[in-house]
């Protein structure tokens, strides 16, 4: 048990802090499109200018920061998912996926642990999260849970298409349940944190 909490401590962290600075990077400049761009209400004077307006948007509005932190996580799991992928010849040799904690080596017919599953489950829990607190979700339990699912199997699905396309990874099955279940428990967690936060809101 310890070997697999560690294999996965040190996988999950691995894959956020690699891309760390690539992410806040990208998330800062879509933001700074997002802000001047698409709402070209802003004429910033030059560089200095534009940048503190962003800062005082991003201290300002919640919306901001909220689909600032999106992007950041967004392009953690691209990065994990998509860009630092090798190509493969086959990208459909092994659909049905990985399912359990341990695979079988076919060179030495012993037991190898691995913990990708978990790790999908995992890597979705927070994107789910906050892909609800962007939107602002605010109703029942099924409808929450519903509407994580619906974004995140969509977004999933996108993600091995992808891959199949380019031939960065295989599609996998297990991949697509691992993720959408980690979803399931994002918007579970949203949930609870919504109505926690209700709750002390009306004391």
């Amino acid at each position: 048990m310890i070997d697999i909490i560690s294999a996965i401590t040190v996988n999950v962290l691995t894959a956020l802090y690699q891309p760390f600075l690539f992410a806040v990077l990208t998330a800062y400049l879509f933001m700074y499109w997002y802000l001047f761009i698409v709402d070209n209400s802003r004429d910033p004077k030059n560089l200095k200018d534009s940048v503190l307006i962003w800062l005082r948007y991003f201290k300002a509005s919640s919306k901001f920061r909220r689909l600032f932190f999106l992007a950041f996580y967004f392009t953690l799991i691209l990065f994990k998912t998509l860009l630092n992928r090798n190509m493969w010849m086959n990208p459909l040799s092994n659909v049905i996926g990985q399912w359990s904690l341990y695979i079988i080596d076919n060179a030495t017919g012993e037991s190898r642990l691995t913990t990708e599953c978990v790790e999908n489950t995992m890597l979705f829990i927070p994107f789910c999260m906050l892909l609800l607190w962007w939107r602002d979700i605010k109703c029942d339990i099924i409808r929450t849970i519903y509407v994580g699912i619906k974004y995140v199997f969509l977004f999933s699905l996108s993600i091995e298409f992808t891959q199949l396309f380019f031939r960065l990874g295989t599609f996998q099955l297990s991949d697509l349940f691992y993720n959408t279940l980690g979803g399931l428990i994002g918007a579970l967690l949203y949930w609870l944190f919504y109505r926690l936060n209700k709750y002390i809101d009306l004391k």
